[in-house]
């Protein structure tokens, strides 16, 4: 089973400078699935990343709701931190911080 590819960047910048700057990179702010009550943040390895991430601090990640119906405003944008995983927490949208890109792994298109 692949797993996919992350990438830390330290240059502070907003949720949605971050999230061009992911896709520049061809990737995405790393995800991770949540419902109304629960966020399965601890077994993700946007969790195990940070975790490792010698600098200490705030980091910008998106998160995907199981519940469709609900579509979540951009007013205040998700973030983690890294020595403080308990919660995902959420703050302005404009606030710099640095953010966690997150790229499927490529596959070769001959290789079975």
């Amino acid at each position: 089973m692949a797993t996919n590819c992350f990438y830390i960047s330290l240059i502070k910048r907003s949720w949605e400078d971050s999230q061009n700057y992911c896709k520049s990179l061809s990737s995405n702010l790393a995800t991770i699935t949540v419902n109304e009550y629960y966020s399965d943040y601890y077994s993700t390895s946007v969790y195990k990343v940070l975790e490792q991430a010698e600098q200490s601090g705030s980091y910008w990640i998106d998160t995907r709701l199981k519940d469709r119906s609900h579509v979540p405003q951009r007013k205040r944008c998700p973030f983690v931190q890294n020595k403080w995983t308990r919660y995902q927490y959420q703050t302005e949208c404009t606030t710099s911080l640095p953010c966690v890109c997150e790229m499927a792994p490529i596959r070769y298109p001959d290789y079975h």
